[in-house]
């Protein structure tokens, strides 16, 4: 197996015009295995780094699993499975409040005082993953053409849900 190295999100100089510098957003994304590997070299070309989980022989992963890979390498996910996706992003947000409130919960009362008492402030970090894109079933060509387009947009991505609906995003708000 190769070892692919991908750079979470960075920026690139695309052009040096007159003195200004013009930076384009560069995206690793991470292509579950419902999105064709036919818009992988499309995707490529317009300057993005793209692996697919066939490529690394991660397609028999559950979802929960591909999110996690996703998250742990600081990759988008990118897939087709709107219903999955949706709930594990969802899940995502209320089990860390969940855990929180088990952690503080958890601290015995006379530690708690100490704490407080000394003016230490204990900090749980909300960790974030680096976005979730949910495109729509169209031929791979459209598929490529589509999040070329979303991520030229610079849109918001870590931590966020977007899906492409009939030619038109969402941000998906639940939580």
């Amino acid at each position: 197996m190769n070892c692919i190295r991908l750079v979470p999100i960075s920026a690139q100089i695309v052009a040096d015009v007159g003195g200004h510098v013009f930076l384009t957003l560069v995206v690793a994304l991470y292509l579950d295995n419902d999105v064709s590997v036919r818009i992988v070299p499309l995707v490529r070309e317009a300057g993005h780094q793209v692996v697919h989980t066939r490529d690394i022989y991660q397609n028999d992963f559950t979802d929960d699993a591909q999110l996690l890979f996703a998250f742990q390498r600081g990759w988008v996910l990118v897939t087709h499975n709107w219903h999955d996706f949706r709930l594990l992003h969802n899940a995502w947000w209320r089990w860390q409040g969940a855990w929180r409130d088990a952690l503080v919960a958890g601290v015995p009362v006379a530690l708690l005082r100490e704490l407080l008492r000394s003016r230490l402030q204990t900090r749980v970090r909300v960790l974030q993953h680096p976005g979730i894109i949910v495109l729509d079933h169209v031929p791979p060509e459209n598929v490529a053409r589509q999040l070329i387009d979303f991520l030229a947009e610079q849109r918001p991505l870590i931590n966020w849900l977007w899906r492409e609906r009939r030619g038109v995003w969402e941000l998906i708000l639940d939580r």
